[in-house]
């Protein structure tokens, strides 16, 4: 069975064939485990999962940039970024 995992429907069956569990209650596990990760990371702590990878919260300096309309220089001001790193065991498990 082939998925399109773009869309949470088909992640939601695909969790809850591969656990043998209804639909209700792998949406529930997969909305449970997206506010774990949110709560997280907005208090700036990462979400490790030993043998899968880990999201994080990483500071961006303050830097110069353009406006592309006028090029005129701007600076655009110092934030946050989020990213996920895959384990190098989950990155040897898909390159086989």
């Amino acid at each position: 069975m082939s998925f399109d995992y773009s869309k949470k429907g088909d992640v939601v069956r695909a969790l809850a064939k591969k656990a043998d569990v209804t639909n209700k209650v792998a949406e529930d596990v997969l909305n449970a485990y997206q506010d774990i990760v949110k709560e997280s990371l907005r208090e700036e702590n990462p979400v490790r999962i030993i043998g899968f990878g880990e999201f994080f919260v990483r500071d961006r300096a303050a830097r110069q940039g353009r406006n592309p309309q006028t090029g005129e220089a701007i600076t655009i001001p110092a934030g946050k970024t989020y990213g996920f790193k895959m384990s190098d065991a989950f990155k040897r498990s898909i390159e086989g």
